[in-house]
């Protein structure tokens, strides 16, 4: 009994497309391969009426993956939305239960998947003071500011003391050199009131400023204002008072506390 041929679908494909093709005709077709022009023939009428399956089937799968995208895109909206509402109301409740000390406590420098800018958005803080980190004061500076309300005490009893005569009493209290006296007294922005040199020595005349206060009658409130500004000892450190004065009333109409660089303590 003789075999009987069996053929891919692949060699049934290809052998149809050049029967489509017509470069040649089907009974050159047939004995290039050795095959029966009937045969052919019935492959060429089983493609042309199975082409039109193959084109519905493929958009009938674009179609069902276009709508499971479109179902999985809706579905992602619905929980983006739901997510931005709920670190919308985290973050306010945040703000109104939790001080600004307490949410940047929160910070988490060490996370690698959390910016540091997202982070400062997820607790309402500035990104800025994340960055600003409290350190203690060292020892020597806190010795320097207990050493600054002494000199403002000696000074305020005796403004008339420079650095050296206020360097004597505090040496009968405690070991400290003439240098640091001198340059804790200039942070402090103090120095001995005396007599200056040249007291009675005219400038040049562009440099000559009259005293508009001469022989005037201060007689009703917000005629003459005058300031002052004052250095205030803290709990630690010191800061410096600046006020605005009426001088007929000796009412305060204005003031403000400022720090300064000197003792602050950050990095």
């Amino acid at each position: 009994m003789e075999k009987r041929n069996r053929y891919t679908a692949e060699f049934k494909t290809k052998v149809v497309l050049e029967v489509l093709r017509e470069e040649q005709t089907l009974n050159q077709i047939a004995g290039k391969y050795e095959l029966n022009p009937q045969m052919i023939s019935q492959w060429k009428r089983q493609f042309l009426e199975d082409a039109p399956s193959v084109f519905e089937h493929k958009n009938s799968g674009e179609r069902k993956l276009k709508k499971e995208l479109e179902e999985k895109e809706s579905n992602y909206q619905k929980i983006v939305g739901q997510l931005s509402y709920e670190i919308d109301w985290l973050k306010k409740n945040l703000v109104l239960n939790n001080s600004k000390e307490e949410r940047m406590a929160m910070y988490e420098p060490e996370d690698k998947r959390l910016s540091t800018t997202h982070q400062a958005d997820l607790l309402s803080v500035n990104r800025s003071s994340l960055y600003q980190r409290p350190r203690k004061p060292s020892q020597r500076e806190l010795e320097s500011i207990q050493i600054m309300h002494r000199i403002d005490e000696i000074y305020t009893d005796h403004p008339y003391y420079g650095y050296r005569r206020i360097h004597a009493v505090l040496q009968k209290e405690m070991s400290i050199g003439k240098n640091r006296v001198l340059s804790l007294m200039r942070r402090m922005g103090i120095y001995a009131i005396y007599p200056k040199r040249n007291l009675s020595k005219r400038y040049q005349k562009q440099y000559i400023h009259p005293y508009l206060l001469r022989n005037l009658p201060i007689r009703h409130k917000h005629q003459v204002w005058s300031v002052d500004i004052t250095y205030v000892r803290m709990g630690v450190g010191f800061m410096y008072l600046f006020a605005i004065i009426d001088l007929y009333t000796r009412y305060i109409i204005d003031y403000e506390l400022s720090s300064p660089k000197f003792p602050v303590f950050c990095n």
